[in-house]
């Protein structure tokens, strides 16, 4: 399965936020799109300051590989 917040990806569902991604077992903070068949997810990340990474005008992502499970939150 694969599920996004991201509008333009394929895998766009509107209550996205109802889900919560897990890489590696460890549960994914500020993820925007897990797909457990690709084994990928796409997150915002902070840099070192405890700040979310940007270019100035952009949040920047990072796309993270492993083991990836999506649940239902409750």
């Amino acid at each position: 399965m694969r599920i996004s917040v991201d509008k333009s990806d394929p895998g766009y569902r509107p209550d996205a936020r109802l889900f919560t991604a897990y890489l590696n077992g460890e549960k994914l903070e500020h993820c925007l799109t897990a797909d457990d068949e690709a084994g990928e997810a796409v997150i915002n990340y902070k840099d070192e300051s405890g700040n979310f990474a940007h270019d100035g005008v952009t949040l920047l992502r990072r796309t993270l590989f492993g083991q990836i499970e999506i649940r239902k939150r409750d």
